[in-house]
């Protein structure tokens, strides 16, 4: 074991608890025990961590067919702690807000919370303390992998809340962001001092790294990546582990011995590729499709010679009589592709598995926007943030991004929105002059026209709870009167809470407190909020 994995923990405290025992899968285990651990009087708000974190625990067993192998695991909810979370074997320790909820607590952000926190610790059960890396330049096959299956995990768990859709609005869109800036990094980096190990836990190592997966695991197909995770895993328990040895456990289980040199350059360089169509001159049965790593402060692509990437491009292509995904294997700055006659649009990416950007011609810009209520939630959440994120870079006129921004009204699943609120903040931002507050104000009153009807809000599934919290919160961000129906909504609630101690609803608190502040009085509204 990795001596950055010992801790213990002294203290009073209190306890729930279960067993895990499978007779049919770890025969040669006793019963486990698997307990929560707090402070004194809240035992009772880890109910929903425990029953969780046994599912997950059980998940994780039978997807990777590698029983937990210690006899006990313990989850300590800690009043504080800085680094929120910590996987130690058989020990792991949450800051307590992370993990309890309270019995009465019902927000959907609150439950999804603690699932997806446990799931990451969780998975490091296997990825970080079964297999270790073998230094910190590979830190990535800990942290890539436990994001990945924060996730993917989840997404079993609890199936409704369609966890991957999330993963790619939140994490893979964070993580294009992070790494299109002039001081990103590659997945692995030289390590030489330990004063250099913090830098390296950012979004490359956690959200590229888990967006690589994700592209991995959709060009092979899961059954194979599960078979090759498996054997990986069976093969290094108990050691170290380095990148190299996951690719080779790839290229077996798919039998393509090139497949290490193809994935190299997605961890040895930083960046990644921003993908153009267009058709060829003359022929538009034909297109030229060409790679250029994206910078998002440079007008103009980077082109850089030495940085290409083995790219896997499934092509939508709509024609007049059908719908088709063609898929592409790109080695090279620039191939053709055929896509035949009477092409109505074409989009690159299907599905969003692919870790790059693309951009087409203004004329296909303007046909996707026309048909952006045609495509599933993944190609509407990828569309807008390309368009949103290559008009900030000043590769696409804010004109062609209208029709997409617009459409966002009739848009009620959470992850299209994800995708497109850091970078309507961000045109907020851009557009504000303090001499002159005209295009500010009219911005913001474009972007309250297209929040959604809160009443189409109060379906309370998980998925609809998600995205009231988001909307109100970005809806009261942009307000600017407190007499419309936001403002007087989140208003009422605040007055009602702070006079008469209502509770407030679930998944409102922020947004409620921030009308209050915001709105209520002159400072009263923010001296209550502040000493909260």
């Amino acid at each position: 074991m990795s001596t950055y994995l010992l801790a213990w923990v002294i203290g009073q405290l209190d306890s729930i608890n279960s067993t895990l025992n499978y007779p049919d899968i770890t025969k040669e285990l006793p019963a486990r025990d698997i307990r929560i651990w707090t402070v004194p009087g809240h035992s009772h708000e880890a109910t929903f961590a425990l029953s969780t974190a046994l599912d997950m625990i059980r998940w994780y067993e039978g997807y990777f067919d590698i029983p937990y192998p210690l006899p006990k695991m313990d989850l300590v909810a800690l009043p504080d702690f800085s680094f929120g979370a910590m996987e130690n074997w058989g020990l792991l320790l949450f800051r307590q807000d992370l993990i309890l909820k309270k019995v009465d607590d019902t927000s959907a952000a609150k439950k999804q919370d603690v699932a997806t926190i446990l799931a990451h610790e969780l998975a490091h059960q296997w990825f970080g303390n079964l297999v270790t890396m073998k230094w910190w330049s590979h830190l990535w096959l800990n942290e890539g992998f436990a994001t990945f299956f924060e996730y993917f995990c989840t997404s079993q768990i609890f199936p409704d809340w369609e966890m991957m859709t999330q993963f790619l609005a939140k994490e893979e869109e964070n993580a294009l962001l992070f790494d299109s800036i002039e001081h990103t990094h590659a997945l692995e980096v030289d390590i030489q001092r330990p004063s250099e190990i913090l830098g390296v836990f950012d979004p490359i190592t956690y959200n590229k790294g888990a967006s690589l997966l994700r592209m991995i695991s959709s060009n092979m197909g899961m059954p194979k990546f599960r078979n090759s995770l498996r054997h990986f895993l069976n093969q290094f328990k108990y050691s170290n582990i380095e990148t190299q040895y996951l690719w080779e456990a790839f290229a077996q289980e798919t039998q393509n011995p090139e497949l290490p040199k193809y994935l190299e350059p997605w961890t040895s360089q930083p960046g990644y590729p921003l993908i153009k169509v267009t058709p060829e001159l003359g022929d538009d049965r034909r297109v030229l499709i060409t790679q250029h790593q994206f910078s998002l402060y440079h007008s103009t692509p980077v082109n850089n010679t030495e940085n290409l990437w083995w790219l896997e491009i499934p092509m939508a292509i709509k024609t007049d009589t059908n719908y088709r995904v063609q898929t592409l294997l790109m080695f090279s700055r620039s191939m053709e592709l055929s896509i035949g006659p009477n092409v109505v649009w074409y989009k690159a990416n299907s599905g969003q598995t692919g870790f790059f950007r693309a951009t087409y011609t203004d004329l296909t810009w303007r046909r996707l926007g026309g048909y952006f209520i045609a495509f599933n939630v993944e190609d509407k959440a990828g569309l807008i943030n390309d368009a949103l994120v290559l008009a900030r870079a000043g590769l696409l006129s804010y004109e062609l991004v209208t029709p997409f921004v617009s459409r966002l009204h009739d848009q009620l699943h959470p992850s299209v929105w994800t995708a497109a609120l850091k970078e309507l903040q961000n045109v907020a931002y851009m557009s504000y002059d303090s001499s002159n507050t005209t295009c500010y104000f009219s911005v913001l009153n474009y972007f309250q026209s297209i929040i959604p009807d809160s009443r189409n809000l109060n379906n309370r599934t998980h998925l609809l709870s998600l995205l009231r919290t988001r909307v109100l919160n970005f809806a009261v961000d942009i307000e600017t009167r407190n007499d419309s129906t936001v403002a007087s909504y989140l208003l009422g609630i605040f007055i009602d809470h702070m006079q008469n101690d209502h509770a407030i609803p679930d998944g409102l608190r922020s947004a409620v407190f921030k009308a209050g502040a915001k709105f209520y009085g002159e400072e009263e509204g923010y001296n209550y909020v502040f000493n909260r």
